[in-house]
């Protein structure tokens, strides 16, 4: 039997979830949460194996990072997933073990849950383009991590600067420096990155969770 947890704030949604999972012969909803603190909470304290997680609830995110720490041994099912790539490869980065779009049916629910179960990803095949081309990206460079990981601590707070929109003179007022010295922090850091403009550099910095 899959024990499971359902985490949504959407009453008429949760519950829906929770019909269909409880008429499914090999899982049992075990409990539910009905927003982003209580899921891992519960999840931990139920022993669930797997963990459904509305996407679309506030902080879920967080939630993805939370269970990766303190329920290691739950699988995440993240549901009602946005089709952009950033989100999708930001969920998989955060190890979702399966996604549910919001074009998924129930029954792509229910095969998800038991993929995850078993250890296998479950994803459509947009998602699993994704990942690959991430898998080719990484394979002709630098990991998004290390990148990051060669910036200092001024050229982390540029870029946190730059993925907020802020201009050169803006960066330099809440940073208290000139703007020919933002100039320079800003060059070092699209070098690091390996990308060409600052538009690329927070595109990269919000894909992988920069700052989050």
């Amino acid at each position: 039997m899959i024990r499971t947890v359902v985490a949504g704030d959407i009453h008429l949604y949760r519950e829906g979830i929770v019909l269909a999972l409880q008429d499914t012969a090999d899982m049992d909803v075990v409990a539910v949460a009905t927003n982003a603190y209580e899921a891992v909470q519960v999840a931990t304290k139920n022993a669930a194996d797997v963990l459904l997680l509305d996407m679309a609830m506030p902080l879920a995110r967080r939630v993805l990072r939370e269970a990766k720490l303190r329920a290691s041994t739950t699988r995440v099912v993240a549901l009602t997933v946005p089709e952009e790539e950033e989100e999708l490869l930001r969920c998989a980065d955060a190890g979702v073990s399966a996604f549910v779009t919001r074009a998924g049916t129930l029954d792509d629910l229910i095969q998800a849950v038991r993929d995850a179960h078993s250890g296998e990803l479950h994803c459509p095949p947009r998602i699993a383009g994704a990942l690959l081309r991430r898998v080719a990206g990484l394979a002709n460079g630098l990991a998004p991590d290390s990148r990051f990981a060669q910036l200092t601590r001024r050229e982390q707070s540029v870029l946190g600067l730059i993925e907020r929109g802020m201009s050169n003179k803006e960066i330099s007022c809440e940073l208290y420096i000139s703007v020919s010295t933002t100039k320079q922090h800003v060059h070092s850091v699209l070098t690091k990155l390996g990308v060409r403009t600052r538009t690329e550099a927070a595109a990269l910095a919000h894909r992988v969770g920069f700052g989050a």
